[in-house]
């Protein structure tokens, strides 16, 4: 697909594109691309983080929501291509692709509404009990989390 004025945009599949690409401001005109690109002129390789979820007595967890997001507040803002949020699968895992190369926090929770983790005021509140990790260019990093309780007044899940 090419658009006037632009960069092809490219992905490898729905779940997991292999770059991501902005428009090009050559002719002086700026096209809003879907909020999954990246403001960059290059195509990045965005990576993924997959991993399982143990409860306090380290038992595998089931049905708890993994919330991804950037270290840097200024990407917090919606709509942002680095907050992302997934319930886990019905073995207890979890996989998060698409994520463009930044410093992240995560965590896992046993219940949030799913609209709740774009706002920059939940995670927030999320925040003092997020595990810190990075994401390199086209990498896969594997992060095991440990079941956190959903901060009380945060909308539930369920």
């Amino acid at each position: 697909m090419s658009l006037q004025g632009s960069h092809p945009v490219r992905t490898g599949s729905m779940r997991a594109p292999t770059a991501i690409w902005r428009p090009s401001t050559a002719n002086g005109t700026r096209r809003q691309l879907p909020t999954a690109f990246a403001q960059t002129d290059e195509a990045i390789p965005v990576a993924s983080v997959l991993g399982s979820v143990t409860d306090d007595r380290g038992r595998g967890a089931a049905d708890y929501t993994v919330v991804i997001f950037p270290e840097n507040r200024d990407r917090l803002l919606p709509p942002s291509p680095f907050v992302r949020n997934v319930r886990s699968a019905p073995g207890g895992n979890y996989r998060i692709d698409g994520l463009p190369p930044a410093d992240y926090l995560a965590i896992a929770v046993d219940s949030l509404a799913q609209f709740a983790a774009t706002s920059p005021e939940v995670l927030e509140r999320l925040l003092p009990q997020a595990t810190p990790f990075r994401l390199d260019e086209g990498e896969q990093q594997a992060l095991n989390l440990r079941l956190a309780r959903t901060p009380v007044g945060l909308p539930s899940g369920r």
